[in-house]
């Protein structure tokens, strides 16, 4: 019976481990150079088939927004400009009213001259001025009458009352009409206070022609 040694193999098989190791990282990459060598080739011979015009259409659609179909822009509402608001004109102030105050009217001073030629003439003269407009009397005639009464200044309304005959001349009709007469007369005064005197009267006929129709007698 024939012996065969057994033949060590270990060596060897660690180096068919070591060969198939390295080829496979060799080949992969081989590959990936020859894929990538081979999409190159064929991006530049579709950029030559392609026209330019084509290119450049395509590279501005893939550059631009995407347009919005026309009846989709259609029907958007248009968004109008917003209206500025109408500026309120201002109310226009009314000018003031100028309000003149009219300065109180000093009173007469009971003492001073005006005050006494107020009362012994300018009353006096308006009471005849009364009589002569109210009766119809003989200018012409040279009769007298006298009469008594008492004056009253009260909230500047000037009157006379307690009107007596002291004497007369005339007749009882124009004694009578010019009793009534300046009895009846009254008027106001805006610078006299409260005021009260007994005094008299003279009427001479043919002086009362000067007081008739007298205008600054006139209320």
């Amino acid at each position: 019976m024939a012996c065969y040694e057994p033949h060590e193999q270990g060596p060897p098989k660690r180096a068919h481990a070591l060969t198939v190791s390295k080829v496979i990282p060799l080949f992969a990459v081989g590959l990936a150079i020859v894929v990538a060598i081979l999409y190159w080739k064929l991006s530049e011979s579709r950029d030559a088939r392609e026209p330019s015009g084509a290119k450049s259409a395509r590279q501005m659609t893939a550059a631009s927004p995407p347009v919005e179909p026309r009846s989709s822009r259609a029907s958007k509402p248009v968004e109008s400009a917003p209206t500025p608001p109408t500026p309120t004109p201002p109310t226009p102030t009314p000018p003031k009213e100028s309000i003149s105050e009219e300065p109180v009217k000093k009173h007469l001073n009971p003492d001073s001259e005006e005050f006494i030629y107020r009362v012994e003439v300018q009353i006096p003269d308006r009471l005849r001025a009364a009589g002569a407009d109210a009766c119809d009397i003989d200018f012409t005639s040279d009769a007298k009458l006298k009469f008594s009464y008492r004056l009253n200044v009260v909230g500047g309304r000037v009157s006379v009352e307690n009107l007596t005959v002291v004497s007369s001349e005339v007749s009882d009709v124009t004694e009578q009409c010019l009793r009534n007469a300046i009895e009846a007369a009254t008027w106001t005064v805006d610078d006299m206070d409260d005021f009260h005197e007994d005094s008299d009267l003279f009427l001479r006929m043919r002086a009362m022609r000067k007081y008739e129709s007298r205008k600054e007698f006139d209320e």
